[in-house]
């Protein structure tokens, strides 16, 4: 997000500076101009120096800056190259709707809207009512439309198309907010990967259709035995993977045991690893396939736990 917001910031100071090498008119006021797209040289170079550790506050301000320097690159323009300039705006409208929530995007639009009547007023434009309704009309189009397109893009990048669960993308960025929340909190958090046993031989022998319908229904049945602020996704191939936030060991004991009960035509394996002082994301979920591979080199049909034996009360579960 970052680099991408120093991209904008690098190409808006270099059109600027294009600007005023070429035929402007007099009434522009080229010094100001001039230095203020030279300004945004510093920006675009710590946003990328700084990259994914840009906090969130930091970047909201620097798109309220990049607004405020539009609205002062149209007022040292005047003229027909104001107009030119508030064009700019839109560059500020499209990545805050790409990058942020509705509301923080609202908030931007507020921003600009009221920038933009600020300096209409202050150059005393005559036709200022008409061009404000076209610029914040255009604006606000403009967000909805990106917004909706951005929003329907990441749904897609981050759902599994066979079973409509989340993929192992989306899983994973969920794994990294509940991880987070959950150090914050001091909360327990249980991962679990949960494979379908002897998966191959069903599909080699009954086919790939029967195969996708087993998975479907794996999927189904899973969700409707989950909490709701339980995370279940298709990881890839036969296996699953599941987030259980602010469980307890009896409670995840219960959940785990009843979704590898309910697997249908088959036996289910299950790897699980609760979250610890020194895990990160990527290492809870190492454990949790670590634990996973036990379990099937054990036979399969059983919950094995991380850094334990099985499961309390496992048992060797037989294919239906």
């Amino acid at each position: 997000m970052a680099r991408a917001a120093s991209a904008l910031f690098a190409a808006a100071s270099s059109l600027a500076l294009i600007s005023m090498a070429t035929p402007h008119g007099s009434d522009v006021a080229t010094g100001s101009a001039v230095v203020l797209a030279l300004l945004g040289y510093p920006f675009a170079a710590g946003l990328y120096l700084l990259a994914d550790r840009t906090p969130m506050w930091a970047m909201h301000a620097v798109m309220g800056l990049g607004t405020v320097m539009v609205t002062f690159g149209i007022h040292t323009a005047s003229g027909r190259m104001a107009g030119s300039a508030s064009v700019l705006y839109l560059w500020v409208v499209i990545f805050s709707a790409y990058w942020f929530p509705w509301r923080t995007v609202a908030g931007h639009l507020a921003v600009i809207a009221g920038s933009y009547a600020i300096v209409l007023v202050l150059d005393h434009e005559p036709a200022g009512v008409a061009l404000w309704l076209g610029m914040t009309g255009t604006a606000v189009f403009t967000a909805v439309v990106v917004a909706s397109l951005s929003g329907r893009l990441r749904a897609q990048a981050t759902t599994d198309l066979l079973t409509g669960l989340p993929n192992r993308r989306g899983w994973e960025d969920s794994l990294e907010r509940e991880f987070s929340r959950a150090l914050r909190r001091r909360s327990p958090l249980c991962v679990a990967v949960l494979d379908l046993d002897n998966f191959k031989v069903l599909n080699d022998t009954r086919g790939h259709i029967a195969g996708d319908r087993i998975l479907r229904s794996a999927a189904v049945t899973w969700q409707g035995l989950l909490r709701d602020t339980d995370v279940l996704a298709r990881y890839g191939g036969d296996e699953f993977a599941l987030i259980l936030p602010d469980c307890s060991p009896e409670k995840a004991t219960e959940i785990i045991d009843r979704l590898s009960d309910s697997t249908e035509g088959s036996t289910c394996s299950v790897g699980v690893a609760w979250a610890g002082e020194a895990d990160d994301a990527q290492a809870l979920i190492s454990r949790a396939d670590d634990a996973l591979y036990a379990a099937k080199a054990a036979g399969g049909g059983r919950v094995v736990v991380s850094g334990t034996s099985e499961w309390p009360g496992t048992r060797r579960r037989e294919a239906g």
